[in-house]
């Protein structure tokens, strides 16, 4: 009676419990994919990686710092980057989610131990999958928790006992049905992430201690509330590294050491800052042919100053002045007699030469002129004629008299001979050929007044060369130059008065540099008038500032690039303290997102969870610090630790709260997920989970994996009492080889209905007639199996009554009453059950001891032995009634 009244007051307490599924609103998920969207790629980047593995691993750190860098451009930006997650939950939104229900995991591979060939199936409403320990149970839920939503990161392993088993990352396949009564299948990698299969939520023994604060000073963290506290790690460590790294880049400035002396370019590399002008110290660095010129020169200048006093300085200058003018008026002196009054003279005198030439030809022609001569007159001519004079008068006063011989041909001369003579010989005593002669002598004349010109200004060995070059080497280079132009000149006016052209005569007068000659004059002056008012210092102190300045621009040439990367590296420093994160963003989106799920909707849903799971929850919604920051959780009154306050069993129920609360607030959710969800809880916390599970199973999809066949059986007992809730029970063993992961579906050991009846027994049997070798072998040890459950549960719920049942704490008295006994029925089930382990290989260890081989025969005797059995107990019952 006490057992019926168990049995229905908890029938109306889950019906109490039933409720409809929430009305669409906001999750914690859903705000933070929103949130994601608005963030940096580093931030979204951790966020999504602390909502899916809890907590970063180092590598995961380092690619988030990645990020962070080339988010900020602190990078060289050609470093390969980590995927992004598009969404930062990987969850479905929740407009437009439809059902969704997970029919089957099959087709594992490198997951633990299991066979490929195994698979589990899964109803709509509640399924419970009980395996011991080391049976293959925990490989089957690692590979749900890695390929559906969980707050913790299962590690998957392949068979370690198979040296030949690859080692890659374990895969499956999965069937989903979401409302169109088609499967869908869905192929499955570890590190992959699929939508759908995010829908459905894990919950384990992992995820309990993310749900529990992780902290002393928290009880526990509403679901994704922890991400927060992962968050403010994971920028700490950012931040760390980045303080690292300015560490590393911040080195003293030791530029100025370069240098000996304080000079401009010194003083700039000394006060070096993020914003120093490069390109102008590229410019000042430019150190050629030119500039080492012009530091040879200061130099020297610079010391020939140092060996002088003033007074001989000045004196120098005084010199320079009168050398220079001098040479300026040589150098006027000189354009005159050789620019365009020259060329002018030059053309005259050519002129009335070619005309005197002219004149004295035609006199020369009318004089002695012969037909067949016509050279009469001509340079040639006019020489042969003076040579001839010369030798004749050379001969005798009188000659050429009547009778004197000829000069060529020695015959006598005759009167007109001698006439002839005497007229060629007068013709040189003309006046025209007088002024041709005249005209000659002008240009020859001129000719030597020209190559007798002195035109260099500066000879080599001169005094003033010497002298001026100490003082302005330019203006000597100058005066070179004029002297250059004056030779030229002479050339030209020569040539062509040789050869009497007067077309080839140069126009124009010459250029001087009148310009360059004042400004050294005035340079000079302004040396002079330094000196005069005591100003050597002054002079001394600017040739050695642009000495300086000239050799510190030569060191700089040489340092350049190391200077350009220090201000590189301050530039980097500046921009790496300007991106510092500031955990703010962290602690503002907290504490909105506290107010507005937790202060709200999510408080008032996890304290009905709590009543449900009939557990107290002592806590109060306050601020906590976090590394100088402000936080926002749940935290236990009174600020004490969680293990002072709660046992472990109210922790996990508070964990287990805090997980539904998060599922039933969100729309998304489809199915749940449970790993051993019971661990280390008294009996009746059991019970309350259990009960609160088939509950949950009227709304959505419920899989729970237990080792704790208690539990299990409480979970199926309790789906009963329910109409429209029943629970698909699983069973995952070792097989007979001792091999993991053999699933027996709809099965388990609290499953006694299916073995009321030889059924189960009789299938392995007929299976095993038409088998052979080890398979008939295998077939009969199940079949003795199944046959043994059944002697087993004939003797609790036949023989017994149901009075004591397996896996129950209840002890239902009133059965007593109904219980049919014998000595020898009971002496009867007796020895078929021993019987039947002989047949068992667990039970055997020898054929000896067995009796020889394996045999059908053997297993169906023993059938019809157990069915004779049972119908002798099920007589007995109807006698006594």
């Amino acid at each position: 009676m006490a057992d019926e009244i168990y049995i229905e007051g908890l029938a109306e307490a889950l019906g109490e419990f039933f409720v409809e599924a929430p009305a669409t609103t906001k999750t914690i998920w859903d705000e933070l994919n929103d949130w994601g969207l608005t963030l940096a790629s580093w931030q979204r980047f951790i966020v999504s990686h602390a909502v899916r593995d809890g907590t970063l691993t180092d590598e995961r750190v380092n690619e988030a710092y990645r990020l962070f860098q080339r988010d900020n451009k602190l990078d060289a930006g050609d470093e390969e980057l980590p995927d992004i997650p598009a969404s930062v939950t990987g969850r479905a939104a929740v407009a437009g989610v439809s059902s969704l229900v997970l029919q089957e995991m099959r087709a594992l591979k490198n997951v633990n131990a299991i066979p490929e060939t195994s698979s589990l199936t899964f109803g709509a409403g509640l399924t419970v999958v009980y395996g011991h320990n080391g049976a293959g149970k925990s490989g089957f839920a690692r590979m749900l928790s890695s390929a559906c939503f969980s707050r913790s990161d299962p590690t998957i392993i392949h068979n370690i006992y198979d040296n030949k088993a690859p080692d890659t990352p374990a895969t499956a396949e999965f069937l989903i049905e979401k409302g169109t009564g088609k499967s869908e299948a869905i192929a499955f990698t570890v590190g992959d992430e699929d939508s759908d299969l995010q829908r459905i939520s894990v919950f384990d023994s992992s995820v309990a201690r993310v749900h529990l604060a992780k902290e002393s000073e928290l009880g526990f963290q509403p679901a994704g509330f922890d991400v927060f506290d992962e968050l403010m790690r994971v920028v700490g460590l950012i931040i760390e590294k980045l303080d690292a790294d300015i560490a590393s880049r911040t080195k003293p400035n030791k530029f100025d050491q370069l240098f000996a002396d304080s000079g401009p370019i010194a003083d700039q590399l000394a006060k070096l800052t993020s914003k120093s002008d490069i390109a102008a110290l590229r410019t000042l660095s430019v150190f050629g042919q030119a500039e080492q010129e012009r530091l040879d020169e200061v130099a020297r200048q610079e010391k020939e100053l140092l060996a002088k006093s003033p007074v001989e300085t000045l004196k120098a200058l005084a010199t320079a002045k009168v050398d220079i003018a001098a040479l300026q008026k040589k150098m006027d002196e000189i354009c005159g007699s050789l620019g365009d009054e020259a060329s002018v003279k030059a053309r005259t005198m050519l002129g009335e030469h070619r005309a005197a030439t002219a004149g004295a030809i035609k006199v020369g022609a009318e004089t002695v002129s012969h037909p067949n001569l016509t050279k009469t007159g001509t340079d040639e001519w006019d020489a042969f004629v003076e040579a001839s004079r010369t030798l004749g008068q050379a001969e005798s006063d009188t000659y050429p008299a009547e009778g004197d011989p000829c000069l060529l041909c020695h015959r006598p001369l005759d009167e007109p001979s001698a006439t002839l003579i005497k007229r060629m010989w007068g013709y040189l005593d003309a006046d025209a050929r007088k002024a041709a002669v005249s005209a000659d002598e002008k240009i020859n004349a001129y000719l030597n007044e020209l190559r007798a010109l002195k035109l260099t200004l500066l000879p080599a060995d001169s005094r003033a060369r010497s002298e001026l070059a100490k003082i302005n080497p330019d203006l000597v280079a100058t005066f070179d130059g004029v002297s250059a132009t004056f030779a030229a000149r002479r050339e030209v006016l020569v040539g062509a008065l040789d050869a009497g052209q007067a077309d080839h005569l140069p126009a124009g007068n010459l250029t001087l540099p009148d310009a360059e000659i004042a400004n050294s004059v005035a340079e000079i002056h302004a040396q002079e008038t330094a000196l005069k008012d005591g100003k050597f210092d002054e002079m001394l102190a600017n040739l050695k500032s642009e000495h300086i300045t000239l050799r510190q621009r030569q060191v700089l040439g040489k340092n350049i690039e190391d200077v350009a990367a220090f201000v590189e590296g301050l530039a980097w420093i500046e921009m790496a303290g300007k991106a510092k994160p500031n955990p703010r963003f962290v602690t503002e989106k907290q504490k909105g997102l506290f107010q507005t799920l937790i202060e709200g909707a999510y408080k008032a849903r996890l304290e009905e969870e709590c009543a449900k799971l009939e557990c107290a929850l002592p806590i109060e919604f306050k601020a906590r610090g976090s590394a100088g920051k402000t936080l926002r959780g749940l935290k236990v009154q009174g600020g004490h630790k969680p293990e002072d306050i709660f046992s472990e069993g109210e922790q996990r129920a508070l964990a287990l709260a805090d997980f539904l609360t998060e599922v039933n607030l969100n729309p998304a959710s489809a199915a749940i997920i449970f790993d051993d969800p019971v661990t280390s809880l008294d009996h009746m916390r059991k019970k309350r989970i259990a009960r609160r599970l088939v509950e949950e199973s009227a709304i959505r999809q419920v899989i729970v994996f237990s080792h704790d066949i208690v539990f299990v059986t409480m979970l199926t007992e309790l789906t009963k009492s329910q109409d429209g809730i029943s629970a698909d029970v699983h069973w995952i063993e070792r097989d007979y080889s001792g091999n993991p992961g053999a699933v027996k579906l709809n099965d388990s050991p609290a499953n006694h209905k299916s073995y009321l009846s030889v059924h189960k027994a009789s299938e392995c049997l007929a299976k095993a007639k038409k088998s052979a070798g080890q398979e008939r072998v295998d077939l009969i040890e199940k079949g003795a199996d199944a046959l043994r459950r059944t002697i087993e549960e004939t003797i609790i719920h036949e023989l017994l009554n149901g009075t004591v049942v397996r896996w129950e704490e209840h002890i239902r008295v009133n059965n007593l009453r109904q219980i049919f006994w014998t000595d020898e029925i009971a002496e009867a089930l007796r020895n078929l059950h021993g019987d039947v382990s002989r047949l068992i290989g667990g039970h055997s260890h020898s054929d000896e001891y067995t009796g020889g081989t394996l045999d059908p025969d053997d297993l169906e005797a023993l059938i019809e032995r157990v069915k004779t059995t049972k119908q002798a107990i099920s007589d007995g019952k109807k006698s006594k009634k």
